[in-house]
Parts: structure tokens; sequence; C-alpha cells
């Protein structure tokens, strides 16, 4: 299970596997473009935000080679 707070988020988020490490973590607007990519293995993941739009945005995240997707809101 993968935890995201806060959400809405507005200068970070945390993205936090209580299981499994996660590998690469994708935030990308609703019209696919990235604005934020990171590649690495932890638990708990502490992104920076204070340059991108508010809005809505999904979260891509992988585990284990397996690729999951949830929503965020920015403020």
């Amino acid at each position: 299970e993968v935890i995201l707070y806060p959400n809405p988020a507005s200068s970070y988020l945390h993205v936090e596997s209580k299981e499994n490490q996660i590998s690469r973590i994708e935030i990308l607007d609703f019209l696919g473009r990235v604005v934020y990519f990171e590649k690495g293995h932890a638990n708990l993941w502490q992104i920076s935000l204070p340059n991108v739009t508010k809005g809505m945005y999904i979260l891509k995240y992988t585990i284990e080679g397996k690729v999951y997707q949830k929503p965020i809101i920015l403020m």
C-alpha cells in the first residue's frame, strides 16, 4: 500500500510505501506531460514542488516493475 500526504499538497508531497521500495516516481499533468521525474530505491520520498502550477495531476510510481497511478491535487 502506498500513502500520499498531504493531498491536496502545496510545496511538497510525501509518498510512502509500507512494504516494498518505490523505484521510480513521475508526476504528469492531464495532457501527459511529465512535470517531475526521479529514480531511486526508497520507501519514503519527499518531493519538492515549488515550481509546479496548481491543479490536478497523476502520480505514477513503480514498485517491483509494476506501474501504479494515483490522482493528486496541487494547491
